[in-house]
């Protein structure tokens, strides 16, 4: 193996490295903010249950009582909806700052490459009012919080005290469907704004290796997008993991969906070019993990199988068993087709859009038949 491409696989194995690390900043962030929904919960729904008499003595629901207490929900949820987006806010400035500095750190091998320049400088507080200005998916964060609050908590809660006035109900009676409602809002609010944490904390570190990479666009050659080896990866992902653009080459922006865990690592032109004087690195292997099906949450799923591969997904995806390869996202009918011949890797997914092509766009129907 060259000394180029051994420092490709210090690049490589850092990046990945620094993900796992992520990883575990998410869980912790998560882990932070359900405190914090829960005790908001609990006083919000002493609230409610105070006011519970009068909302009981209502005999008929209008559309003017429906606006009314539609905003009072607002003003009694306000205050944890701007403690949940200054919660996310602030974890992602921490996030940002940390990544800029291990990027600085991966792309110039702790320093001993001299011709690697740093972005310095950055304030928290100019984080901080990007990450508050700059819209995600077409929305501020504020917006994106205040929806889960309203698809959750909000919604949830009108719902039943609406439910409870037309159906004549008591004071008991409304106070206990009131509760049942908080704890169902709470719980689609709460899985919400653990995705929102999860895609704010990637997004600063994207946001944060792309000003590293632009700061350096003369020492680098083009990217290759590098996802995480597991079943957990969507279609989409494991799709275009190993695909390489060139340096102005129009490239599908990450994250790619919220939860996403890919990002891109540089290709250098040479490594003497950026001033590293070195004759060899420890080489390294990606690490791969098969996990129990289901959502991730907040702590995880039960590890089935794992190992290390120097493949990109496809690769690695041969080289599991039947049974292993039936937890991915490849789907059975991919597979076979794969398998047989019939499609190859690269022939799955747009490299310019990173989206994979429907079974009809590669000329099979949904049993993988050919199309006539």
């Amino acid at each position: 193996m060259t000394p180029q491409d051994l420092a490709e696989l210090y690049l490589l194995s850092r990046s990945l490295w620094w993900r796992h690390e992520l990883g575990l900043l998410s869980d912790e962030a998560v882990s932070e903010l359900i405190k914090v929904l829960r005790s908001a919960r609990a006083g919000i729904v002493a609230q409610i249950e105070a006011e519970a008499q009068g909302l009981a003595s209502i005999s008929e629901w209008t559309r003017e009582r429906n606006d009314q207490i539609s905003a009072w929900i607002d003003d009694v949820l306000a205050g944890t909806s701007a403690s949940v987006t200054s919660y996310i806010s602030e974890a992602s400035v921490g996030v940002a700052l940390a990544s800029v500095a291990t990027y600085n750190s991966i792309l110039s091998f702790d320093g001993k490459a001299k011709a690697v320049k740093l972005v310095e400088g950055l304030t928290r507080e100019q984080v901080k009012q990007f990450f508050q200005d700059q819209p995600l998916g077409g929305k501020l964060l504020s917006d994106w919080v205040g929806n889960a609050f309203s698809t959750g908590a909000r919604d949830s809660i009108l719902d039943a005290i609406r439910e409870g006035v037309v159906m004549g109900e008591g004071y008991r009676k409304l106070v206990k469907r009131v509760m049942t409602a908080a704890d169902t809002g709470f719980s689609i609010t709460q899985r919400e704004a653990t995705t929102l944490v999860r895609t704010y904390v990637q997004s600063a570190n994207t946001g944060a290796q792309e000003a590293v990479y632009e700061q350096n666009e003369g020492i680098i050659k083009g990217y290759k997008r590098v996802e995480t080896l597991d079943n957990r990866t969507c279609r989409i992902c494991a799709l275009a993991d190993g695909t390489v653009y060139g340096k102005n080459e129009k490239r599908p922006e990450l994250p790619a969906h919220p939860n996403c865990r890919g990002v891109y690592v540089p290709i250098l032109k040479t490594f003497r070019e950026i001033g590293l004087n070195i004759d060899e690195l420890e080489e390294v292997a990606r690490p791969w993990t098969i996990r129990e099906q289901g959502p991730i949450g907040t702590g995880g799923r039960k590890i089935l199988n794992f190992g290390t591969t120097k493949e990109n997904f496809g690769g690695w995806w041969e080289s599991l068993s039947a049974e292993d390869k039936l937890k991915t996202s490849v789907g059975p009918v991919r597979g076979r087709l794969l398998q047989e011949g019939l499609v190859r890797w690269e022939d799955l997914s747009d490299k310019r859009t990173g989206l994979p092509y429907t079974l009809e766009q590669l000329g099979f129907d949904e049993q993988g038949n050919p199309l006539r």
